[in-house]
């Protein structure tokens, strides 16, 4: 069995959360000062022991590449995966990326915030 590597689905047009998500990709909107997206790579880095993760984009993508990179400023590499068919929904932005590598993987929604939580015991 290979490492362990992060999978994060951040594709979607964010609809529900409109306006808000307008500009910004849902998991760009901030928490308590900085991007959710930011929590979950941080999260999986430093709960998890995941130093490489896969992310599919798709809208407004310009606005994550911009501000995450490559990842070495977080500590970890990241690798993009774009998503042009959105209304293919969830389930394709993660098979997209699963294709991407063979190794285990831990899957965390942009969108969802975890504070508190056991992930350091999985």
């Amino acid at each position: 069995m290979g490492k362990l590597v992060g999978l994060i689905p951040a594709a979607g047009k964010g609809v529900r959360a409109r306006p808000y998500t307008s500009l910004v990709p849902k998991g760009m909107l901030q928490i308590d000062g900085r991007p959710n997206l930011e929590r979950i790579i941080c999260q999986m880095r430093d709960d998890l022991g995941i130093d490489e993760i896969f992310m599919t984009v798709g809208y407004l993508s310009a606005v994550i590449k911009e501000y995450f990179k490559d990842g070495k400023k977080f500590g970890v590499k990241l690798h993009y995966i774009d998503n042009s068919e959105l209304d293919k929904g969830l389930g394709w932005s993660i098979l997209l990326a699963g294709r991407a590598f063979s190794s285990p993987c831990c899957v965390m929604l942009s969108d969802e915030c975890y504070i508190g939580s056991n992930h350091k015991q999985l």
